[in-house]
């Protein structure tokens, strides 16, 4: 008798109808509105009675992007700042953008390797930015201006996400301690000024860590150990929520931690996707130019 064929690998995860009705909304908002935003925040309650500490990532979990791609974040960014140049020979928008891709996949490669993973900042990679634009003047000082203008345009296209807020008020009432951990090149003074400036009251937060300044990350589920040796709490008292499959689901589990996904809607990441290859169509006339970043999956 033959034996039956094994089943196709199939890598894509399989969760309950709130994490797959998420991702079939029309948006943050549109799945919040809906009865299901109850569901969800009853569930996540009740896992969160066994912890003592909940932890969340911060972009597109505690604070929502829309459908612009990170590409045409910088752009809008690379725009306001050379607006801020004058002179003939002052770098176009086009340059500027080109620098700081340019500059930020160097920083990633060349920054220190802490336990096999490396981490950017947005200071070194403004910075190492004004070096490769040959600009003029004192050029910390406009590397600081970089980094206050990417500020800027990150605050007017974030929001606080309101059903996160509501949710740490409740977990702080249970006596919860809150902690927020980011995978980003922006360092913890950073991503504060960013969570205030969305009216976020960090007062609630326990610990604010971002991977720019430790060097260990999520990605590669360093940074879990890390935190639960820092609080002295044990992994199995550790519940983290985010919107990464890898990062904030994957990583901690295997860390020992619980763990919930809160994945963003794929219409959103479908908006970023097509928002990325415009950016490039835009700027650099080929719709397929390959870039040193990431393109936007769906």
């Amino acid at each position: 008798m033959p034996k039956p064929k094994p089943a196709a690998h199939d890598d894509a995860p399989h969760f309950g109808v709130l994490e797959q009705a998420i991702l079939g909304a029309a948006g943050f908002e549109a799945f919040h509105e809906s009865a299901q935003s109850q569901a969800l925040l009853a569930g996540i309650l009740d896992q969160a009675q066994d912890a003592e500490v909940v932890s969340f990532d911060v972009f597109d979990t505690v604070l929502w992007r829309d459908g612009k791609s990170e590409l045409e974040r910088f752009h809008d960014v690379a725009t306001r700042f050379a607006a801020q140049l004058s002179g003939d020979a002052a770098p176009s928008a086009r340059a500027c953008l080109t620098a700081r891709l340019t500059c930020a996949s160097h920083a990633y490669q060349l920054s220190e390797m802490v336990e096999h993973t490396t981490e950017g900042r947005l200071s070194d990679i403004a910075l190492n930015m004004m070096h490769a634009l040959r600009l003029e003047g004192e050029r910390k000082q406009w590397a600081e201006k970089w980094c206050e203008t990417e500020i800027e345009i990150e605050t007017e296209q974030l929001r606080i996400a309101p059903f996160i807020d509501d949710l740490i008020d409740r977990l702080v009432d249970m006596d919860k301690q809150v902690i927020f951990v980011s995978d980003m090149y922006l360092q913890a003074d950073q991503i504060q000024t960013l969570l205030e400036n969305c009216g976020c009251d960090m007062s609630r937060v326990a610990h604010l860590v971002s991977t720019a300044d430790t060097r260990i990350n999520k990605r590669s589920g360093t940074i879990f150990p890390y935190l639960s040796k820092m609080m002295d709490v044990a992994p199995e008292e550790f519940l983290h929520m985010g919107d990464s499959l890898t990062s904030d689901f994957r990583k901690p589990i295997e860390a020992g931690w619980a763990a919930r996904y809160l994945p963003v809607p794929r219409k959103i990441l479908q908006e970023r996707r097509d928002s990325h290859f415009k950016t490039i169509e835009t700027v650099f006339g080929q719709r397929k130019l390959p870039l040193p970043m990431s393109v936007p999956t769906v």
